[in-house]
Parts: C-alpha cells; sequence; structure tokens
C-alpha cells in the first residue's frame, strides 16, 4: 500500500531484495487512511481561472466534491483528484498539509495563493484501484499505522 518510491530506487540501485513489513490493512481499525491537502503556494496561472469551467452549482445534491479554497472563498468542482492535480502540477510549487484546516489557514494567511480539497478515500477504494493496476497521484493517502517499526537499517549491500 506505500513505498512504491522505495521499490523504484532499490531497484534502480541493483537490489533484488526489498526490506518490508506485514500490516493486517483491512481489518485493523487502528490503520487510518487519510488524505493530503494541497496548497499552491506559486503558480504561472491563476487558480480561479484554471479551474472556473468546472465549478458547479452549490445547490447540487452530490455527496462527494472537490473543493478550490481560494482567498475567502470555497468553490465546489466537478472534478476527480487526478484531473484537478494533473490540471495544476505543471504550473505550480505545491506543498501539501495535514488538515483541511491548515490548508485553509495558510490561503488566509496569504502563505498559499490557494488549496485544494478532495473526498475521503476509503481502504477498500485503495486496495480496488491498486488492483486495477494503477497509482493514485502523488501525496494522495496518508496512512497512519501505530507500532510501525522504526529505525529498522538493512545495509544496502545485503539487499543486492
Amino acid at each position: 500500500m506505500d513505498g512504491h518510491h522505495r521499490v523504484n530506487i532499490l531497484k534502480s540501485l541493483g537490489c533484488s531484495q526489498i526490506a518490508a513489513y506485514s500490516v493486517d490493512y483491512l481489518d485493523n481499525e487502528e490503520v487510518q487512511i487519510e488524505t493530503w491537502y494541497p496548497i499552491i503556494i506559486h503558480s504561472v496561472i491563476d487558480p480561479l481561472r484554471l479551474y472556473k469551467k468546472y465549478f458547479f452549482d452549490i445547490d447540487e445534491k452530490k455527496n462527494s466534491y472537490s473543493k478550490l479554497l481560494y482567498k475567502e472563498r470555497v468553490f465546489k468542482l466537478n472534478l476527480t483528484r487526478e484531473k484537478a492535480m494533473r490540471l495544476i502540477k505543471s504550473r505550480a510549487k505545491i506543498a501539501y498539509f495535514y488538515s483541511e484546516e491548515s490548508a485553509k489557514n495558510m490561503v488566509k494567511k496569504r502563505r498559499a495563493i490557494a488549496a485544494l480539497s478532495f473526498g475521503s478515500i476509503s481502504k477498500e477504494e485503495v486496495i480496488n484501484y491498486a488492483l486495477l493496476g494503477n497509482k493514485f497521484p502523488p501525496k494522495t493517502t496518508r496512512h497512519i499505522i501505530p507500532n510501525r517499526p522504526k529505525n529498522c537499517y538493512v545495509p544496502l549491500e545485503k539487499l543486492k
């Protein structure tokens, strides 16, 4: 569920083995999944202009939607996380926050131009997405795994 960047780097270094640990992902309620909230620090295009054609009426009944947090306003977007991030990623410098409130505060304090907020993701959605061979955009999910092994170092020579 996590660590594909480490896997790719170890493979590029010629490692044939990768140290990992197993987690009861679905049935362990202590293992939580959250999402990251991207903030747009600098952009070559105004995010309001970029996303304007994806705004939808505030009265529209929809369970899950994306949001653009811009100055003191919140705009609902008819966009998936993938499409929203694809539109902005090559045009902006982005940072990520743990909570929507933190992201909003960065915009409110004018430390960011705008922030994006997306609906939550379930463990089942992560598994189904992976089984289809798909990868979420970077910083989509944030896994909280209590009692995760810490300071477990394996020399690279042992992984070759």
